[in-house]
């Protein structure tokens, strides 16, 4: 009496074919990897043995500790973290930081403008002595100008509020990379440890992924070596292609890192689901639970993506500009003329706190550039960098005893 039964996992299948014995054979229908010749990853299809539905012997965890020693490599995770080096804390307990880091003021983007208001009020400040009618004048003026700040005050509100809630997304997203990172080796060591070729290929992958994001955000700064950054993590062609894949602005018609991360991780997750476990539902939810995470990392990269490439509304932007400048413009010339030239430190006062709440807006929208305020992505490689040897360690893929080559431990 033979039976068959067919699961579907996408347009993947494994059919499993049982004889009048009780003796089951597998027979895989397996998709052709299209030029996937990692030199790292080996994606042969198994030979299955039929008595035992294993198809890999594990090998001595001291054999493989070479993997480890790549993922944290001092070096590389040193050059990641210099990719923060800009970038530093602050003490949210004190009020002592308003006299330092002006560097993370956004200046360069306030400058322009409060020399403009400063020409400005000097010209008017020198001209109404010479001019006492024109001065008398503008004096009643004040009540239409005064205004004004109701409307603007309420658009740089709402621009500072969306603006935070953009870098809090962009941070849980991150986040939520960091997370999936963790949950898909950990999956992978568990699942697939009959093939430790297959665990190093997901270890491997996956501490490449948080680098690929990165360099897709954030455009290179003078002097950073995103051939070191990944190290020997990846090597031969597969490296060479991530080194070569553009950033975000996809301008020069090349592919994107995390794609290519995310297609290899695909197919490493489709050959973990033929036959690591010798049957069909338990190989059957390891592949959706591979796919699971695999998709999840997808939509924190597309989190990442949409908010770097989705800046405020021009529309909406260049009306608060315009009548911030027009309000400063005019509230000027008034206080000016009622106060003559003690009044400018006042005007240069106000106008660079309305335009600093602009310039911090736009500093936080988009907290991906190399920037004081932006997030630490190269810290986030390493994190990742450092859980994926953890789990390595923890389930006995490599040796709990390795060290690195400088005479440390691999997990600090």
């Amino acid at each position: 009496n033979k039976y068959c039964l067919h699961v579907a996992f996408k347009k993947n299948y494994l059919t499993l074919l049982h004889d009048s014995s009780g003796k089951m054979e597998n027979n895989y229908i397996y998709k052709k990897l299209d030029n996937y010749s990692s030199a790292d990853t080996d994606t042969s299809k198994p030979s299955p043995d039929s008595s035992k539905g294993t198809n890999v012997v594990p090998m001595d965890p001291e054999i493989r500790s070479s993997i480890v020693e790549e993922i944290l490599d001092p070096t590389r995770l040193a050059t990641l973290l210099e990719c923060d080096a800009n970038i530093s804390p602050y003490d949210p307990n004190s009020f002592a930081i308003i006299f330092y880091n002006w560097h993370r003021r956004n200046l360069p983007m306030i400058v322009p403008p409060l020399t403009l208001i400063f020409a400005w009020s000097c010209l008017w400040a020198f001209a109404f002595p010479r001019a006492e009618p024109l001065r008398l004048s503008l004096l009643p003026l004040d009540g239409l100008i005064n205004p004004l700040l109701t409307p603007v005050s309420f658009l740089l509100v709402f621009r500072l509020g969306r603006s935070a809630v953009r870098y809090w997304d962009s941070r849980a997203a991150t986040g939520k990379l960091v997370k999936v990172c963790r949950e898909l080796v950990s999956t992978a060591a568990a699942g697939c440890a009959r093939d430790p070729d297959l665990v190093d290929a997901f270890a491997r992958w996956n501490a490449a992924f948080p680098v690929a994001t990165k360099n897709f955000l954030r455009a290179a700064p003078e002097g950073c070596d995103r051939r070191a950054e990944l190290g020997s993590v990846l090597r031969g062609t597969d490296r060479e292609r991530l080194l070569r894949c553009g950033d975000e602005r996809g301008d020069d018609g090349r592919s994107y890192g995390p794609v290519f991360c995310l297609n290899r991780m695909r197919q490493l997750a489709y050959r973990a689901g033929c036959g690591q476990n010798g049957g069909a539902v338990v190989d059957g939810f390891l592949y959706r639970q591979l796919n699971d995470h695999i998709d999840g990392l997808c939509g924190a990269w597309g989190a990442l993506e949409r908010i770097n490439l989705t800046p405020l509304p021009f529309v909406y932007v260049v009306q608060l500009r315009t009548f911030l400048v027009i309000y400063l413009l005019f509230w000027s010339l008034l206080a000016v003329a009622k106060f003559g030239w003690i009044s400018i430190l006042a005007i240069m006062l106000e106008s660079w706190g309305l335009m600093g709440i602009e310039a911090a807006a736009v500093e936080c929208e988009r907290p991906f550039r190399w920037d004081g305020d932006h997030l630490p992505l190269g810290k986030m490689c390493v994190v990742v960098a450092k859980n994926v040897a953890q789990t390595l360690l923890d389930v006995g893929h490599v040796s709990p005893t390795l060290h690195n080559s400088d005479g440390r431990k691999a997990i600090v």
